[in-house]
């Protein structure tokens, strides 16, 4: 009775499996199909959102605005979010500058534990691991959203003014002083990023091709 239980439990789960893995090859032929217009899509949004911050040029409101909702195509959650009145210290440069760089970390550190698991206990977690391509894809389409303004972020650590008294402003906020001991080990950090988001992202875009 135990064998026959377990053999209708065993062909249930294959059944499961393979309408599992009927939906994901739907989608993904779904998927293969208007990926390249949307990435067309959204790149272009990516580009026109970071237009007035990188060219550093004044837009009426009504364009301002219009740029500022495009930076949801980004995942540029820093400029969706008013930090700014939720923290009683503020939220400068600096902060935007770490929460920019470390959420997608841990956001994808979350998303790449399951493609991990998938790979080392396979025979534990075959339904992980039918869908492990799908969430390797997921990872990579975050990549994809957050790289313009990690990047553009980054650099932004560098980009300094300095003025007829001497004091050297950073262009992304005034309110930080260059010269500061502060800002410099903010730049050491910025470094750090560079190799990680502008340098590594396309690095591993290239290993993976």
């Amino acid at each position: 009775m135990n064998t026959l239980s377990d053999q209708t439990a065993n062909a249930r789960k294959g059944e499961k499996a393979n309408d599992l893995q009927g939906v994901l090859s739907g989608l993904k032929e779904v998927w293969n199909a208007i990926k390249s217009p949307i990435k067309i899509l959204v790149g272009s949004f990516q580009i026109n959102a970071n237009f007035e911050d990188v060219f550093k040029l004044p837009n009426p409101p009504s364009v301002s605005k219009m740029f500022g909702f495009l930076k949801f195509f980004q995942l540029d959650v820093a400029a969706l979010v008013p930090f700014a009145c939720l923290f009683d210290g503020g939220f400068d440069f600096h902060s935007k500058l770490v929460f920019n760089t470390v959420w997608p970390l841990a956001v994808g550190a979350f998303i790449m534990s399951f493609v991990l698991v998938a790979d080392t206990i396979p025979e534990k977690v075959p339904t992980l691991v039918s869908v492990r391509s799908v969430i390797f894809v997921i990872f990579l389409t975050l990549t994809f959203f957050v790289y313009p303004v990690t990047s553009n972020t980054i650099f932004n650590s560098f980009a300094c003014e300095r003025f007829d008294d001497g004091f050297s402003g950073l262009v992304a906020d005034f309110s930080i002083d260059c010269d500061s001991p502060k800002h410099k080990s903010f730049m050491v950090y910025a470094c750090f990023m560079v190799m990680l988001y502008p340098l590594g992202i396309p690095l591993m875009y290239i290993v993976i091709m």
